[in-house]
């Protein structure tokens, strides 16, 4: 009874957690949820009472976390955002990022129509993935006065996203992909595929998740862009 009692005050506190600092959210959160949370000082909230945090969860400077209305932002374990990431729900259907995953600097989620993330992925700096899309049918209506289209985004286990790119609303990408730096996905890749270019086309597929099939590390960094891609996989 006095643990519900105390998650009660806590969730209230959380409502005021836009005003707070860093560090005073950071402490709520290890008494609420009883987690090893790292947060930096210039982390902007909004509506954090809709977070729903693993364990061991890094989040860096100047990342901004927005889940208004019924929305959720939930990150796994051992999830990694890095510095100037943006995870916006715009009110819709939310953001979930599944465990180990790291999404790297710069990357923009924009929730309305879902996006799901799954485990152990390397999404690369500056990656923009939007599931939302205006409507422009009407050549004489403004387009921002002709709605959006909401479906949704899906990105399956063990993916790895190249620096810059970009995911377009009613995607799914399959478990265990590589999608080239620069890349637009606007259709579904297969799993254990490797695509690249605008938009995004399948150039090779892979033969399990353990390996590449007939790709050695040199190919991999052509097509990726980058040895690493510069993430931090906890």
């Amino acid at each position: 009874m006095q643990m519900f009692r105390l998650k009660r005050i806590c969730v209230k506190l959380l409502r005021l957690a836009d005003f707070l600092p860093g560090i005073a959210y950071r402490l709520i959160m290890l008494v609420w949820r009883g987690v090893d949370i790292s947060f930096h000082s210039t982390l902007k909230t909004w509506h954090a009472a809709n977070f729903r945090f693993g364990r061991n969860i890094l989040i860096e400077k100047d990342c901004l976390l927005d889940a208004p209305g019924g929305s959720k932002i939930e990150l796994g374990d051992g999830v990694t955002v890095q510095n100037g990431t943006h995870l916006i729900t715009q009110g819709g259907k939310g953001i979930g990022i599944g465990a180990c995953t790291s999404v790297n600097r710069f990357c923009v989620l924009y929730g309305t129509g879902g996006i799901t993330i799954g485990r152990d992925c390397l999404i690369a700096p500056m990656c923009v993935i939007v599931a939302a899309s205006h409507r422009f049918d009407d050549p004489r209506a403004p387009i921002n006065r002709q709605g959006q289209t909401a479906k949704g985004i899906t990105i399956g286990n063990n993916c790895w996203l190249g620096s810059r790119v970009t995911v377009l609303d009613g995607v799914t990408i399959g478990d265990g992909c590589v999608i080239g730096a620069g890349a637009v996905v606007s259709c579904d890749i297969p799993p254990n595929s490797v695509a690249v270019g605008v938009p995004a086309r399948v150039i090779k597929q892979r033969c399990d998740q353990r390996g590449l099939s007939r790709l050695g590390r040199r190919r991999v960094v052509e097509v990726t862009g980058h040895g690493n891609s510069g993430c931090v996989h906890r």
